[in-house]
């Protein structure tokens, strides 16, 4: 018997309202096993914005001076 299948066996054998809660349970684990995959998506999606972004400035020197005259 699998573990998926002693869950379940588990369940049905609880009142209706602690079944529930072992379903919340179950929603709530998924949920944050998923959450590493879902900000490394959103990282590439941030990447990927600011990509449009990008600038060589590797010769452009910072003249305190002139910035402040502007």
């Amino acid at each position: 018997m699998n573990l998926a299948t002693r869950i379940y066996d588990k369940a049905l054998s609880l009142p209706q309202q602690a079944a529930s809660e072992v379903l919340h349970f179950a929603e709530f684990l998924a949920a944050r096993h998923a959450k590493p995959a879902a900000q490394q998506a959103a990282k590439q999606d941030a990447g990927a914005f600011y990509a449009r972004y990008q600038a060589d400035l590797s010769g452009y020197r910072f003249d305190r001076d002139e910035a402040n005259a502007r």
